[in-house]
């Protein structure tokens, strides 16, 4: 018999064998009950296919649910159901495969389970390719790929497609959270159980969701939601082909299987070994930028209470240029550490021009700011040493120069504000009404209350004392350079004209009152 030849053949039910092959498990009642009435009325409108097993027997290759529908007939009594008629032809295992395969294509019976079920048997069957067996179901290579997938799922959310009550979606995204490590699920799924799951880590919520019937539009944002909570590798600063050295040597993301893709987006679900990267690349980055600047890098941030000098000098121009005498002159407590937002931030960055951006710079001396730039603070210059350096010795000299520079500016703003108060103390004297709708505005009880607790207070006590307390109301620093405008801004608001200003005036006497310098001066006028 050739492989063309067909004969056609009546065989008895019970001799009538199914496709070893067939990849269908179930029929559907319905479908069979609707089948044999058409059957009963119409007659075999088509007669399947078969081979030859025996001389009584037959193996079908398509026509499983017109033999259920016959099965039914006899059952109901037809007794032309008897016997099924069967075309018998020369037919290959493989291409008993491909016919049930193709019977249940074009009816579209087949559930996804049982479709990759069915790819799966004639790959591993007949040793045919992912290609070769898209060539047979009418797909892709990598759509046959992903539907063999569907066979790594849990057993309920199999058994959930074969009844065809989960979607071939959802299942999709069960695989894809299964793909995360157990752990990272773990860690990160907390909020989506419910209130009386938190405790319960063996209720999966992702499986429970789709069990419980949750769309795949649901269970899509579920599952983004906890992917994007992972680490971006699109915005690690390294390449995914390059080798990196810390603590440890680190393997590639480039074809890690912790780099996970989603939607366009790689993701790396290893927290510890993404942070040792960035770690290790930064301390890279910060020796590079190291050895350019001859800044040193910081040891170790962790507790420091040290202070980013950018932030300091930011807003500060005589700051901003002790800054870089430092950094030119190599300040030993100048140290780099890692600073992220250093690019996007307004701040001014030091080492940008060296190509490091993100290399910010900090004072290291941990018992106050750096004397470079309470120097500059004050407007004075640090000199550095014969070898161009700013050595602990030469710090500790120009902080010396800074205390003393600071006592001076004390006694010559006391010596500024007592001269103040003297003209403010002469108008109110004079009666200036400027002083006294000044004085309504800034009524101090406290001070009036001591005054009126003294044994004599005379006319001129008190107007001195009001004086005093215009003079000193905007002194907020020592500096004199600023103090001076002050004075002046204070004398003009009440009327008065402001002084021509000697700097280098002598401060007051030590152990004399300001009603004594007054008083001395006066007599001296």
């Amino acid at each position: 018999m050739s492989a063309e030849l067909v004969e056609l053949f009546h065989f008895a039910l019970e001799d009538v064998r199914p496709n070893p092959f067939q990849t269908r498990e179930s029929e559907d009642p319905e479908h069979i009950k609707q089948l044999a009435e058409s059957i009963r009325a119409h007659g075999l409108m088509q007669i399947p296919t078969g081979r030859a097993i025996s001389d009584s027997e037959v193996e079908l290759a398509f026509g499983h649910s017109r033999l259920a529908a016959y099965k039914l007939l006899f059952e109901q009594g037809i007794e032309g159901a008897r016997y099924f008629p069967v075309n018998i032809k020369e037919l290959t295992d493989p291409q008993m495969f491909e016919m049930a395969v193709a019977e249940n294509l074009e009816r579209k019976d087949l559930t996804p389970i049982e479709e990759a079920k069915a790819m799966q048997r004639y790959m591993v069957d007949f040793h045919k390719t992912s290609a070769e067996v898209g060539t047979l179901f009418h797909l892709s290579d990598s759509a046959v790929r992903n539907k063999l997938r569907l066979l790594g799922l849990p057993e309920e959310v199999q058994q959930g497609l074969k009844e065809r009550k989960i979607t071939e979606g959802s299942a999709r995204e069960v695989l894809t959270w299964l793909e995360l490590p157990e752990d990272f699920r773990l860690e990160h799924s907390y909020h989506l159980r419910n209130w009386n799951q938190k405790n319960d880590k063996s209720i999966d919520p992702i499986i429970d969701a789709v069990m419980k019937g949750s769309n795949s539009e649901n269970i899509h944002e579920m599952v983004t939601d906890v992917v994007d909570r992972g680490n971006r590798l699109s915005e690690a600063p390294w390449k995914w082909d390059e080798q990196l050295l810390g603590d440890g040597i680190f393997g590639l993301c480039k074809g890690c299987p912790q780099k996970f893709e989603r939607e366009g987006k790689a993701i790396c679900v290893n927290d510890e070994c993404f942070k040792a990267k960035r770690h290790a690349w930064q301390q890279r980055y910060l020796q590079q930028a190291s050895l350019l600047s001859g800044i040193p890098v910081l040891e170790s941030e962790k507790d420091h209470d040290h202070y980013y000098l950018s932030q300091f000098s930011a807003y500060n121009s005589s700051s901003m240029n002790a800054l870089k005498k430092s950094i030119a002159g190599h300040c030993e407590n100048l140290r780099l550490v890692f600073d992220s937002s250093a690019v996007s931030s307004e701040k001014e960055n030091h080492l940008k021009e060296l190509g490091f951006p993100n290399a910010e710079i900090l004072c290291s001396k941990r018992s106050g700011f750096c004397t470079c730039m309470k120097m500059a603070d004050r407007g004075m210059e640090i000199k550095a040493g014969e070898d161009g350096k700013l050595d602990s010795e030469t710090l500790k000299e120009a902080n010396r120069l800074r205390r003393e520079q600071d006592r001076l500016d004390t006694e010559l703003v006391d010596a500024m504000q007592a001269k103040t108060a003297k003209v403010i103390y002469q108008a109110l004297k004079e009666g200036s009404i400027e002083i006294w709708f000044e004085i309504a505005r800034r009524v101090d009880y406290g001070m009036g209350n001591e005054l009126r607790c003294r044994d004599s207070v005379t006319v001129s006590d008190i107007q001195f004392a009001i004086a005093t307390k215009l003079a000193v109301a905007n002194r907020y620093n020592n500096t004199p350079k600023d103090m001076v405008k002050e004075f002046n801004k204070c004398l003009k608001k009440l009327g008065l004209d402001p002084l021509d200003w000697e700097i280098e005036a002598e401060p007051q006497p030590a152990g004399k009152t300001l009603m004594e310098v007054f008083d001395e001066e006066g007599e001296k006028e």
